[in-house]
């Protein structure tokens, strides 16, 4: 393992730190603005690193529980993350494109991104939010490609971070200043949301690519409900609605990601009144 220099000026509120590498990303046809370090070749990279300095997410959640965390508040969970400056690198084809240097947490990065696509793509997110907040620059999550064998794209320099974070993580990250997607399928009459019942309903993610959501259903008497007849769901790429009887939504909410839905399967337990949904989810 190399061995990384870490300088402190006590006089300072900044760690300069020097990136430990972790995996490349690469971009192509990005609006680049006029005059960008690196040419206007539409290509761009992202190197992915990590150090020990800059801390964690504030809760060391499983998957399943940060999408629970969001699902009842979108700014409860967040990446800390550090954007370095926009600097050039030589690609393969001996092409000059634009890089930026991105920082997370290192034990994060080891336990979390490079175990699970959730995660990875979760703060793949918050980064190209906050670049484009920084810089300007507009990244697709979705046109990304990792580089195999690759760990850093051009020399990685050096970082300031300060000591004493303004913030505790990223505010404006994953999900958290989206508005309501317009284009919401068949859903014109439902009920308002200040007349939407309890939270009944638990997602998983399972390998990274499926989600598994499952709906406790109870009429007005909080009795089980064990007619699938009685059920009617509607779905589109990030909202689910379970409506009961043509007329009483049951559950109502939004997932933090695409799901496939010409893929999705349900399935019904009537002892347990519980509808099963397993969906392809796209990051």
């Amino acid at each position: 393992m190399s061995k990384r220099q870490l300088v402190v000026d006590p006089d300072d509120d900044y760690w300069l730190i020097y990136p430990t590498p972790g995996y490349v990303l690469k971009f192509r046809n990005v609006d680049l603005p006029k005059n960008c370090i690196g040419g206007n070749s539409g290509k761009f990279f992202l190197n992915i690193c990590h150090c020990i300095e800059l801390p964690g997410p504030p809760k060391d959640l499983e998957e399943d529980e940060v999408v629970e965390a969001m699902q009842n508040d979108p700014n409860s969970y967040g990446i800390p993350v550090s954007i370095g400056t926009i600097d050039e690198a030589v690609d393969n084809q001996g092409e000059i494109a634009p890089k930026i240097d991105i920082l997370v947490n290192s034990d994060f990065f080891n336990k979390r991104m490079k175990e699970s696509e959730f995660f990875r793509q979760m703060a793949l997110v918050i980064i190209c939010e906050l670049v484009e907040s920084k810089y300007g620059i507009k990244i697709d999550p979705r046109t990304q490609v990792k580089l195999k064998n690759k760990k850093v794209m051009g020399e990685l320099g050096p970082q300031q971070v300060r000591k004493k974070p303004r913030k505790v993580y990223a505010e404006d990250g994953y999900l958290g200043n989206e508005e309501m997607p317009s284009n919401i399928v068949d859903v014109d009459d439902l009920e308002a949301e200040s007349s939407r019942k309890p939270r009944n309903y638990r997602v998983q993610i399972l390998d990274g690519t499926y989600a598994q959501i499952q709906i406790k259903v109870k009429d007005e008497q909080e009795k089980p409900v064990q007619d699938l007849k009685r059920l009617s769901l509607k779905m589109n790429d990030d909202r689910v609605v379970l409506i009961l009887d043509k007329t009483r939504t049951v559950a109502d909410f939004f997932i933090p990601y695409s799901m496939v839905l010409e893929k999705a399967e349900s399935d019904f337990d009537a002892k347990e009144a519980i509808l099963t949904v397993k969906c392809p989810i796209l990051w």
